[in-house]
């Protein structure tokens, strides 16, 4: 409970256990488990205050408490103040920044942060090209659904059950029955076996 949470912070504010970073991290997460993204910010805000410079892994730990608070502003402001803080985001931290934009529906941003991901020099992972699938899903946007899908199949990773109902719903969105019912008959080459949601978004799809 977030009552519990904070008078455990304030105890341990009290016996001198706030004196490092990953102590803050850790603090950061568990709120935003909570999804008091609020509190999350403020705590990584908290940290110069005590002498402790803002680092990498407590601000993604930030961004994803964002993420799960469903505030897609938030965790964008917190990912471009990363250069203030003389910060390099890595993988992890642009995965969580592509989470928070689908979840709220920012479909561009999404895809803008799909492409930092390259411009940074990592390569996106199976969680990079879901999240960017999902956003593309939520913004109605089945043509790039597709573009993405066909771009990870041109690296070295297997889509999963994720990847293959989030192109199929986008599809199913924009009423591309043909393309939906060829991927669906790709599933088993692809090592996917067809769940319900997979199932409801082909018939959608043929209304």
């Amino acid at each position: 409970r977030p009552r519990q949470l904070e008078e455990l912070a304030q105890a341990m504010r009290r016996n001198g256990f706030m004196n490092n970073p990953m102590e803050y991290t850790t603090l950061i997460s568990a709120w935003g488990k909570r999804r008091s993204w609020q509190r999350a910010i403020a705590t990584l805000l908290e940290m110069p205050t005590h002498g402790l410079a803002k680092d990498l892994i407590a601000t993604s730990a930030a961004i994803s408490a964002c993420e799960r608070g469903g505030v897609w502003e938030h965790a964008l402001c917190l990912f471009a103040g990363l250069s203030q803080d003389e910060l390099r985001p890595n993988l992890i931290t642009c995965n969580a920044l592509i989470s928070a934009c689908a979840k709220g529906r920012r479909w561009q941003w999404a895809l803008a942060s799909f492409a930092e991901i390259r411009r940074l020099g990592f390569e996106p992972d199976l969680v990079s090209f879901n999240a960017t699938l999902t956003a593309c899903d939520r913004g109605n946007q089945w043509r790039r659904s597709v573009s993405i899908l066909e771009e990870m199949k041109e690296t070295s990773l297997s889509p999963d059950r994720v990847t293959f109902n989030s192109t199929l719903s986008a599809l199913a969105k924009g009423s591309q029955w043909e393309q939906a019912a060829a991927l669906f008959e790709q599933a088993e080459g692809l090592g996917i076996r067809p769940d319900t949601i997979s199932t409801n978004a082909l018939l959608d799809a043929s209304r």
